[in-house]
């Protein structure tokens, strides 16, 4: 299963760790039984290149 993790800080709001955020959730799907059937998506690529990918 593929994962596409989207994210934004909105203007006007605190800034948000979003690598650390993406890091507890690629921690969270390491330690899971079904690890193996999940790809979460790297961060710093395009939503173009994304999309391409998985598509």
């Amino acid at each position: 299963m593929k994962i596409l993790f989207l994210a934004a800080n909105p203007p006007g709001t605190a800034r948000l760790d979003l690598d650390k955020e993406v890091s507890k959730i690629d921690d969270g799907l390491q330690r899971s039984k079904l690890r193996d059937q999940f790809h979460l998506s790297p961060n710093g690529q395009s939503i173009q290149a994304l999309y391409e990918e998985h598509c």
